[in-house]
This record gives C-alpha cells, structure tokens and sequence, in this order.
C-alpha cells in the first residue's frame, strides 16, 4: 500500500530515493504518495500536489528535518493566549461584567451592536480606575486582585476575576477605550489602550464616578473567528441575555440593562427590589407564574447552627471544623406539588454569588439530584406531570479554600475540595423538602414543622415516631434515604 504524508517545507536535503519510506512523514504540509515500483532498481513514483511522475535515484526531495526553537514575538504570544480567553462575543460581555461587579457596581449598562463585533459596550456605577492605574490597563499578569498566588484559594467568594488576562486579552482581540472616574477626580479621563496594554491616547471628558468600557472590531485579525461571530450573532444575542438573568439570580440587589443598537425589540432590563430579593428577580424574570410555584429556603439555616445542641451520633459525623461549618444552601425551587407546566425555566447555579454553568463537574451532579428527588416527588403527587428542565437558582455560600476557582478560561467552574460531603449535604436538602408522605395522606403538625422545632436527628425521629406514621413512610424517610441521623442534627431549612 502506498504510504501518504505531508511535507513541512524549508530546507532543502538530498534523500535516498530507496530510503523514502523511512522518511518520517508526521506534520508535513502537502500531500505525497510515494509507492515502490516493480523494477530491480526501487523505482520510486512520487504524487507531490496531486501529480505523479517516477523519479530517479539522483533526484533531491525537500524535507524539514527539524526546527530552531525560537521565542515568538510577543504580539503573538498575547494573540495565541487571549483567543483561549475570549473565544465569543459573550465571553468577553462575562469579563466585561465581572469587573464592573468586582469595581463594586450597582448599575450595569450593556450596548451591544447587532453583530455582536462592531462594539459591546459595558457602563457601569463602580469605583472606577484610578490615574494612578492608567498605564497598567491591559497589561498581561496585572490586576488589583490578587498580590501571590497563595491568595488564590480564599479569592473565589470575594472577585469574580484574579488573573490579569481578561482586559489584556480583550486588547489583543478588539480596539479597546474607556471612560473613567474616581470620587477624588472632578473630570473623567477618555483612554484609548495601546496594544499590549498601557495608554494610548488620552484626554479630560464629563463623566459620572465609574466606568465605560468599549470594545470594537472584535476578531477584526482573525477573520475565521469574525465571520463564525457575525453568523452566530442572532444565537450570541440570546445567549448576552442569559448571562444576564444568571447574574440577575445570583446577585439580585444589582440593576441591569441590554440593549441593541438599532433594534429596540431586543431591549431587556432589570429592575431589584429594595431588598434585593431573588423571588422577586424570579418573577421579574420569567413571570408570577413561576414564582407562585416556588419556596425560598436555606439550608442549613444560621439559626439552627448557632443554636444546634451536640448530636448523639457523633460517630456518623465527621467532626472536622470544616464539615462543622459546611456548604450553606440558599434555593428557590419548585415547592411541593408544584405544577410542573408552570416550572420549565431553566437552572441557575452560583457559588459565592459567581454564577456557574451547570453543564459540567460537580454542578452538573447538583443538578441531577434536584431534579431525580423532584420528579420523584411530583410523580407520587402529580403522575400526569412530567417536569421538563425544571426550574432552580441555587447559591452554595462555602468557606473560603473549600474550592477551587482557577479551572478554565471562562471562570464559571469550580472543584471543590469535598465534592461528596458537598453533594451528601444538598440531598438531605431535597429530601427534606421532597420526602412527604404518599398523596392525599394528611401530614402530622410537627413533622411539617420539624425544621423549627428539631435540632437533632434523635429529636427528629422522635418527633415523627410519636405521630406513629406508616412503616411505609417510616421507611422512605429513615432507611432508603438515610438522612435523618447523618445531616438533620446540623441544622435546618428557613422557608419563606
């Protein structure tokens, strides 16, 4: 069988034609087929770019044998890393928005062009930068946010970013400007970034305390990653305004807004309550009809830990400080019985407040208990019903160095250091709010109200025993699930 390979180009060198096919062929460039002919001699018949021709033993092949290793230049150093950054438009709209949050905004302002390229703009009500900063912006490895690397485990619930790479590479990939202001400055200044960070141009403007960050010609020097942009821009638009909503969740006290030039019709906006209360950003959100079907609980709650007497069991728990304090649950999710037509919406997870995709890691398996103990739940109750991507937004408040937040590009996943502590925890959660007894049965007062009664899970059987409930309920809630003497003692739900 003929062999093919690929030519790299370069240097030239005289080759054995008998020895082709010892030639590595690995990383070349052209196609080549060579093939032993049947003459005494080793004819050799070489196909280079689709031609063929029988070559003698005096020809010469041009083969790279190797390569000089050489550092590249740093404009190309900056190009390679920031397209691992920034890889879409809605990347670079999350790191926009992470350091608006992280400058302390309570106002958000997003302008985005139809082709999502021409320009994305962020406004925001932050502290803004100080002159002092000025000619560190878009530098690669400078940021406010992190002085070693040994801070890095206690930053995840304190700043959205910590490398330095996410206005740098924004730089490389697109013209970047900004406008702004500190309290201590009486006019803002207008900032062009020269490439590789640092000013470019610089001049007084009027502007409010905070920043005005503008993107424009996005993947202007890369032009496979422009058109994919320019075609993906209608899925790219709704994709914006689902980050948004994920940020609206899991910081509900800031105000947010999107808007499209030249297309008022994609316009969207979020308005907090005074409290900052995630119900109310839910039914802002995605309507009453899905807030009327969901409770707010915590899990455990601060009273229960403050005030939880020692358990009796203390061999079933670890009494390491660390799984003392524990993952704090803060959900909304559909409430008992809920009508699963009203609940499609989708989750939305965060750790700290940062939110997180669900799609992959320990998020992923969340998921998948929610939604295995809820569609229990709702087909004992409701077996006609069948939720399709049920709606949660779940905030996990964790002690810092109990994750880890340095894991990919985009920042929106996390490991953490006890994932199984960690998922054990969340399903006595969800049987506690899932775990009823069978439809129609009628629930005794004090096991609905052990969360506000019981501080131990001797107390918690106790309470359910006294009522005499069915052995078959019995079983559910103590032998299958084995919840009760493993996580109950450490505290409980606050429902509202």
């Amino acid at each position: 069988m003929p062999k093919e390979g690929k030519w790299v180009g370069g240097a030239k060198r005289s080759v054995a034609l008998d020895s082709l096919d010892k030639i590595p062929f690995s990383g070349f460039s052209r196609n080549i087929t060579s093939s032993r002919g049947p003459s005494n001699t080793g004819g050799v018949a070489v196909v280079i770019a689709g031609r063929y021709r029988p070559l003698s033993l005096s020809d010469t092949l041009p083969v790279r044998l190797g390569m000089s290793i050489l550092p590249l230049p740093e404009g190309t150093v900056r190009q390679l890393g920031s397209t691992l950054v920034i890889v879409d438009p809605t990347l670079l709209l999350k790191e926009l928005l992470d350091n608006a949050l992280d400058s302390g905004a309570t106002s958000i302002d997003v302008l985005v062009s139809p082709n999502t390229v021409d320009k994305i703009e962020v406004r925001d009500n932050g502290h803004g930068i100080s002159p002092d900063d000025f000619g560190f912006l878009g530098c690669p490895g400078h940021t406010s946010k992190l002085r070693s690397f040994n801070e890095l485990g206690t930053v995840g619930g304190s700043t959205l970013g910590f490398r330095g790479a996410a206005l740098a590479s924004a730089n490389a990939l697109a013209d970047i400007s900004l406008t702004t202001r500190v309290t201590t400055e009486h006019v803002a200044a207008v900032i062009s970034l020269a490439k590789g960070g640092g000013v470019g141009t610089r001049r007084p403007a009027a502007a409010p305390v905070g920043t005005t960050i503008r993107a424009t010609g996005l993947f202007m020097h890369l032009p496979v990653r422009l058109q994919v942009a320019i075609r993906e821009a209608p899925r790219s638009l709704g994709r914006m305004k689902d980050l948004l909503r994920s940020y609206a969740l899991a910081r509900p006290g800031v105000r947010l807004r999107f808007a499209v030039l030249k297309n008022p019709n994609l316009s969207w906006s979020y308005a907090p309550a005074l409290d900052g209360d995630v119900k109310n950003a839910a039914m802002q959100l995605f309507g009453t009809d899905l807030a009327s079907q969901c409770t707010l609980a915590v899990f455990p709650s601060e009273r229960s830990q403050e005030n939880a007497e020692p358990t009796r069991i203390q061999n079933s728990l670890s009494s390491s400080p660390e799984r003392e304090a524990g993952p704090i649950f803060e959900a909304l999710l559909p409430r008992p019985g809920a009508d699963s037509r009203k609940i499609a919406k989708g989750t939305f997870l965060s750790v700290d407040s940062r939110p997180i995709s669900s799609a992959r890691g320990t998020a992923r398996k969340l998921i998948s208990l929610f939604r295995t103990h809820l569609g229990r739940h709702l087909a004992r109750v409701r077996p006609e019903d069948t939720p399709k991507d049920p709606f949660i937004r779940l905030n996990i408040r964790c002690l810092p160095g109990s994750y880890d937040v340095n894991v990919e590009p985009s920042k929106d996943d996390v490991i953490f250091k006890d994932e199984q502590h960690l998922l054990d925890q969340f399903e006595a959660f969800l049987l506690l709010i899932y775990s009823t007894p069978e439809p129609h049965a009628s629930l005794p007062p004090p096991l609905a109200k052990v969360e506000a009664h019981t501080d131990s899970p001797i107390g918690v059987a106790a309470e359910i025993l006294d009522h005499h409930l069915p052995s078959q309920v019995w079983r559910r809630l103590i032998v299958r699930e084995r919840f009760l003497l493993k996580y109950l003692g450490r505290g409980s739900i606050v429902e509202s």
